[in-house]
């Protein structure tokens, strides 16, 4: 996907209020995880996800965060993380 049909996929999931996850094919590729048509998180191979900064900051170890994967059975746990106090509820501006 170039920078044109990105725009235009971030932009129609915006109008949308979609939530979900926008995966991106090719290489590096990644993926846009939105919710209410917000970007909410964003990963790339060459970035470093939650389920790495997490755990490197010491708010989490990888034993805790694996549990909240499992209780939630999502990949991005948001509501274990901020049920527990390991991450801050953020609103939209």
């Amino acid at each position: 996907m170039d920078h044109g049909g990105l725009a235009h996929a971030l932009t129609a999931c915006g109008r949308d209020g979609f939530t979900g996850e926008l995966r991106l094919p090719g290489s590096p590729g990644g993926a846009f995880h939105l919710r209410d048509g917000l970007v909410v998180a964003a990963e790339s191979p060459g970035a470093p996800g939650a389920e790495a900064l997490l755990p490197r900051s010491g708010r989490i170890d990888g034993e805790q965060w694996a549990g909240l994967v499992r209780e939630s059975a999502q990949r991005w746990p948001a509501a274990g993380l901020i049920a527990h106090g390991c991450a801050g509820a953020a609103t939209p501006p």
